[in-house]
């Protein structure tokens, strides 16, 4: 990976990086856990399909939160100590998701779970920003492999121990994994701190009304809500539309997260040399294309290659987006990527409400359009960002 010589005597870019890849990996997991546990959660709490839905709000409240903590904190004092507390967040919430006595515990575990993820999602892309020099979005592309990792291994360790174990006694072992990543936080130095706790936080506020990191916001808040539209209505989609039982719209909607792996392999090596203009002007068109796929394609077949396609066209933008806002605002990178982050999740649930209303008054036939309709406003998003250098030489906002 390429680094900067900030600080490079005092700390190894490379433990730095691998640390937080595992901290990514932790928040795949997080991510995925309560989809994953719904049936079994369900059936142990007695809950119908609303009050799920209830449970599954309090995660993305608690994302928000951690989303909007980290930044100001780690720009002022660094990455080290919000990561260890959130890596502890993180292992006390898996633990009492497993062993809660009640829905009031459950949802006060669930909102910890979230909140300790929104912080190690958002320091350890800072941390690679921060760390990374000429091509932020390549690392930042291979960090994210490791949060695909996280989301298709949490399924997987439920379903190999399903038979053997119940899901309490799993999640409680997966509750311990947090431990570990939180020991290498404590013990491999991270950069120092960017920003002086004495500089005030009018800084922050002023960053927040910054038209550059507002514009790149938006296309993050389109990102997510299109991701959010793929991986929540999917497989409802090709259950009602394509014929396709639950378990092959589950195994359809795991390709999806395979080619956005795969894919962000080769952006973060092979396509190295390429402009982030470049590979994101390559990646609408293939969602596009996955998306007419899933439109008008038939059988198994056809539903696999565009759920494959589709993890391949939307994995460019949220780590080429995250890098170019890296290079933009250095001095405040954290803070920039907390803003950022606050509102590209605000852009999930908004969009996923305001999918889950159209598909109610017209049928769940209109995901592709609306996919497609969120790629291309992303396309003109992207096409006005980049009209102009991103990049702020003074490192001043």
């Amino acid at each position: 990976m390429n680094t900067t010589g900030m600080d490079a005597s005092r700390y190894s870019p490379r433990q730095v990086f691998w640390t937080a890849c595992a901290g990514m990996l932790l928040f795949g997991v997080c991510m995925i856990t309560l989809g994953s546990l719904s049936i079994p959660v369900g059936r142990r709490f007695r809950l119908g399909p609303s009050e799920i839905g209830a449970l599954f709000s309090v995660m993305p409240l608690g994302v928000l939160t951690g989303s909007l903590l980290f930044g100001p904190v780690c720009d002022r004092h660094g990455y080290r100590t919000p990561l260890i507390v959130a890596c502890l967040l993180l292992s006390i919430g898996f633990q009492g998701i497993a062993y809660a006595a009640d829905t009031r515990q459950l949802a006060a575990f669930i909102f910890l779970c979230g909140l300790g993820g929104g912080i190690v999602n958002g320091a350890t892309n800072g941390v690679v920003a921060d760390i990374s020099t000429s091509d932020k979005g390549g690392d930042l592309s291979l960090l994210g492999v490791f949060f695909a990792v996280g989301a298709v291994g949490m399924p997987a360790l439920l379903a190999l121990f399903a038979r053997s174990h119940a899901y309490d006694t799993v999640l409680s072992g997966v509750g311990l994994l947090p431990l570990p990543v939180a020991l290498a936080c404590r013990l491999v130095r991270f950069p120092a701190p960017k920003v002086q706790p004495s500089v005030p936080l009018r800084e922050t506020f002023r960053l927040a009304t910054d038209p550059r990191l507002l514009g790149m916001s938006l296309f993050l808040f389109l990102q997510a809500g299109l991701e959010a539209t793929i991986s929540n209505w999917s497989t409802r989609y090709l259950a009602d539309q394509k014929g396709l039982d639950t378990a092959s719209a589950l195994y359809a909607l795991s390709l999806s997260v395979v080619g956005m792996a795969l894919a962000r392999i080769v952006i973060g090596g092979a396509l190295r040399g390429w402009s982030p203009s470049k590979v994101l002007f390559t990646s609408f068109p293939v969602t596009i294309l996955a998306m007419l796929l899933l439109s008008t394609g038939r059988g198994q077949p056809a539903a696999y290659a565009a759920l494959f396609l589709t993890g391949i066209g939307i994995a460019a933008a949220f780590p080429l987006m995250m890098g170019l806002i890296g290079d933009a605002f250095p001095r405040m990178s954290a803070s920039a990527f907390s803003i950022a982050l606050a509102i590209a999740l605000s852009g999930n649930m908004a969009l996923n409400y305001a999918v889950g209303a159209l598909t109610e008054r017209f049928g769940i036939t209109l995901l592709p359009t609306v996919a497609i309709s969120l790629t291309t406003l992303m396309a003109a998003t992207a096409a006005a960002i980049l009209r102009k250098p991103t990049h702020n030489k003074t490192g001043s906002i």
